[in-house]
C-alpha cells in the first residue's frame, strides 16, 4: 500500500506543480497582451503630441519670420536715418571749426599787421627824431606829413652817402686842426691836401670836432688823392679800418712773446711738451737703434733669451725663467710710454683750463670796465684762446708718437715671445737627438 500512496502523492503533486505553470503562463501572456495594448495607446499619445507641437513650432516660426522681416526693415531705415544725422552733424562741426579758424586766423593776422605798424610807426618816428624834431612835434603830425620829412631824410642820406668833395677841418696828430678839402665815403673820409700843406692826407673819420686823421699817406698815395680830386679818378689805398689792419700784420709777435700772452697755464704745457718730446725721441733711439728681431741678426734680448736656454736648467725651470724674461723684455719696451699718453690726454685739458682762466679775466674786466671797446674784449678772449690752440698742438704729436711707439714695442714683444718658443723646441729636439 505504501508504494501505491507514495505514487499517487507523487502525481498529484507533479498535476498541481503543471497547473500552477499553466496558470502562470496563461497570465504571463495575459499581461504581455495588455503591455502591449497600453503601449501602443501610448505611442499613438506621444505621436499625436509631436505632430501638434510641430504646428505650434510652424506657426511660431512663421510669425517670427514675418516679425524679423519688419523689424530687419525698421532696423535698415533707422540706421539710414543715423547715418544722415551724423553726416549732418560731421559736416555742421566742420562748418564750425572752418569759422572758428578763420576767425582765429583774421584775429592773428590782424595782430600781426598790428605789430607791423607799430614797428613801422616806431622806425618813422625814431628817423624823425634824428632830423631834431621831439616826440610831442611828431605825434602832432599827420602821416602824410611823417612820409613827406622821411622822404626828405631819405633823399638826404643818399646826398651823403654819394660820394662829393667839402671842405672840412681837418683834426691832425699833432692837435692841429687845418681847413681842408674832405671826400666822404660812408663812414671813411679822405682828407686831401691844399697848397699851403701838401703833406698832410689821409684816411680819417668823422667826429664831433671834424675829422680825426688816421691813417697819412705816402707821397706818392698823396699825388693819386690829389689826381682824385682834380680829374675824378685815380688809384688810390682805400682802408675802411683806417689803417688798423697793417698795423695789426707789421705787429707780429715772437714766439716768446705769443707764449708769454698765454698766461701762467702756459707754464705746464710747455713742461709736459718737453717731457713728452724727450720720452718719445729716448724710446725712439732705444727702440729703433737696436737691430729688428728675426733669426738673421741676433738682437741683445735674443741673446739673453739663448743664454737661458743654453743654461744647465731643469726644462721646467727653463720655461719659468724664459715667461718671466719676456714679461721682463715686455715691461722694459713699454716702459715710458705711458707717460706720453698721458700728455696726450691732459694737454688739451690744460689748455682749455688755461682758457676758461682767461675768460673768467676777461668777464672781470668787461664787468670793470664795460663794452665799450669791443676791441679790448676781443683782445682777451683771442689771448684765452691761446692755451687751447698750445695744448692741441701738443696733444696731436703725441697721441701719434705714442701710437707709433707702442705698436713697435708690441711687435717686437710677440716676436722675441715667438723667438723663446722656437728656440726651446729647437733645443728640445736636439736634446732628444743626443
Amino acid at each position: 500500500m505504501t508504494p501505491v500512496i507514495k505514487h499517487s502523492y507523487s502525481a498529484c503533486l507533479f498535476n498541481a506543480i503543471s497547473s500552477l505553470f499553466i496558470v502562470a503562463l496563461v497570465l504571463l501572456s495575459s499581461a504581455q497582451a495588455s503591455a502591449s495594448q497600453s503601449g501602443e495607446l501610448n505611442e499613438e499619445y506621444l505621436l499625436k503630441k509631436i505632430e501638434q507641437a510641430k504646428q505650434r513650432l510652424e506657426q511660431t516660426q512663421e510669425r517670427i519670420t514675418e516679425k524679423r522681416s519688419k523689424l530687419a526693415t525698421q532696423i535698415t531705415e533707422l540706421e539710414q536715418q543715423v547715418s544722415h544725422l551724423r553726416s549732418k552733424t560731421a559736416t555742421a562741426r566742420r562748418s564750425k571749426d572752418e569759422q572758428t579758424l578763420s576767425l582765429q586766423t583774421l584775429e592773428q593776422r590782424l595782430e600781426q599787421w598790428q605789430q607791423q605798424q607799430d614797428h613801422q610807426q616806431n622806425a618813422i618816428t625814431r628817423l624823425l627824431q634824428q632830423s631834431g624834431l621831439s616826440y610831442q612835434e611828431i605825434s602832432d603830425l599827420s602821416q602824410s606829413d611823417k612820409l613827406n620829412l622821411l622822404q626828405q631824410q631819405v633823399n638826404k642820406l643818399f646826398e651823403a652817402a654819394e660820394p662829393n668833395w667839402h671842405e672840412s677841418k681837418a683834426i691832425m696828430p699833432d692837435g692841429r686842426q687845418l681847413e681842408r678839402p674832405v671826400l666822404a665815403l660812408g663812414p671813411v673820409r679822405l682828407i686831401a691836401a691844399d697848397k699851403t700843406d701838401k703833406a698832410v692826407t689821409g684816411l680819417g673819420s668823422a667826429s664831433e670836432n671834424g675829422v680825426e686823421l688816421e691813417y697819412a699817406y705816402s707821397e706818392s698815395e698823396s699825388k693819386e688823392l690829389q689826381k682824385l680830386r682834380h680829374s675824378g679818378s685815380a688809384q688810390i689805398t682805400f682802408d675802411p679800418t683806417l689803417g688798423k689792419a697793417q698795423q695789426n700784420q707789421s705787429a707780429d709777435k715772437t714766439p716768446w712773446q705769443y707764449l708769454n700772452d698765454g698766461g701762467l697755464w702756459i707754464i705746464p704745457i710747455v713742461i709736459a711738451a718737453l717731457v713728452s718730446l724727450i720720452m718719445a725721441v729716448t724710446k725712439a733711439v732705444q727702440l729703433y737703434r737696436v737691430p729688428a728681431i728675426d733669426n738673421r741678426v741676433r738682437h741683445p734680448m735674443q741673446q739673453q733669451l739663448e743664454r737661458i736656454i743654453e743654461s744647465h736648467l731643469e726644462l721646467d725651470a727653463k720655461e719659468d725663467k724664459l715667461v718671466a724674461q719676456i714679461q721682463w723684455m715686455r715691461f722694459r719696451l713699454h716702459k715710458g710710454l705711458t707717460v706720453v699718453t698721458v700728455i696726450a690726454t691732459i694737454a688739451p685739458l690744460l689748455g682749455l683750463l688755461g682758457t676758461v682762466s682767461g675768460m673768467i679775466t676777461t668777464f672781470n674786466m668787461m664787468a670793470t670796465y664795460g663794452t665799450s671797446e669791443p676791441q679790448v674784449v676781443s683782445g682777451g678772449i683771442g689771448q684765452a684762446l691761446i692755451t687751447t690752440e698750445l695744448g692741441l698742438v701738443v696733444a696731436i704729436p703725441s697721441l701719434i708718437l705714442s701710437a707709433v711707439l707702442t705698436r713697435k714695442a708690441k711687435n717686437d714683444s710677440e716676436k722675441l715671445q715667438q723667438y723663446a718658443v722656437e728656440a726651446l723646441e729647437q733645443h728640445k729636439k736636439q736634446q732628444a737627438g743626443a
